[in-house]
Protein backbone atom coordinates (compact mmCIF):
# COMPACT_ATOMS: atom_id res chain seq x y z
CA UNK A 1 0.00 0.00 0.00
CA UNK A 2 1.23 3.27 -0.62
CA UNK A 3 0.40 7.00 0.03
CA UNK A 4 -1.70 8.12 3.18
CA UNK A 5 -3.08 5.14 4.49
CA UNK A 6 0.54 2.95 3.87
CA UNK A 7 2.07 5.54 6.07
CA UNK A 8 -0.91 5.05 8.92
CA UNK A 9 0.09 1.41 9.23
CA UNK A 10 3.26 2.38 10.26
CA UNK A 11 2.59 4.77 13.03
CA UNK A 12 1.24 5.26 16.13
CA UNK A 13 -0.88 8.25 16.59
CA UNK A 14 -0.46 9.87 20.66
CA UNK A 15 -1.67 13.26 21.95
CA UNK A 16 0.55 15.59 23.37
CA UNK A 17 -0.27 18.14 26.17
CA UNK A 18 1.44 20.72 27.73
CA UNK A 19 0.56 23.58 29.90
CA UNK A 20 0.11 27.32 29.04
CA UNK A 21 1.06 28.59 32.02
CA UNK A 22 3.66 26.94 34.57
CA UNK A 23 1.88 26.86 38.13
CA UNK A 24 4.00 25.41 40.82
CA UNK A 25 1.51 24.06 42.84
CA UNK A 26 -0.22 21.02 41.23
CA UNK A 27 -3.92 21.39 41.15
CA UNK A 28 -6.41 18.61 42.73
CA UNK A 29 -7.92 16.44 40.56
CA UNK A 30 -11.38 16.20 42.62
CA UNK A 31 -12.81 17.77 45.57
CA UNK A 32 -11.60 16.04 48.47
CA UNK A 33 -13.78 16.92 51.54
CA UNK A 34 -17.10 18.29 52.08
CA UNK A 35 -16.20 22.10 51.53
CA UNK A 36 -14.17 21.44 48.88
CA UNK A 37 -17.33 19.55 46.45
CA UNK A 38 -19.32 22.84 48.03
CA UNK A 39 -17.00 25.21 46.35
CA UNK A 40 -16.36 23.41 43.26
CA UNK A 41 -20.07 23.16 42.41
CA UNK A 42 -20.54 26.89 43.47
CA UNK A 43 -18.06 27.79 41.22
CA UNK A 44 -19.75 25.55 38.35
CA UNK A 45 -22.79 26.73 39.43
CA UNK A 46 -20.88 30.53 38.79
CA UNK A 47 -19.48 29.77 35.35
CA UNK A 48 -22.51 27.86 33.56
CA UNK A 49 -25.71 28.86 35.66
CA UNK A 50 -28.55 30.59 33.98
CA UNK A 51 -29.78 33.81 34.38
CA UNK A 52 -28.30 36.44 36.86
CA UNK A 53 -30.30 35.42 40.33
CA UNK A 54 -28.37 31.95 39.70
CA UNK A 55 -25.27 33.19 39.50
CA UNK A 56 -25.39 35.78 42.22
CA UNK A 57 -26.69 32.70 44.42
CA UNK A 58 -23.09 30.90 43.14
CA UNK A 59 -21.05 34.19 44.21
CA UNK A 60 -22.49 34.38 47.66
CA UNK A 61 -22.26 30.65 48.35
CA UNK A 62 -18.38 30.78 47.38
CA UNK A 63 -17.61 33.73 49.85
CA UNK A 64 -19.26 31.64 52.39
Amino acid sequence: MNGRDGLRAYTNAKAVLSDRLPFPIVPRLYPVGPRDYAKARHTIRLMFGRGLGAKLRALLGLMR
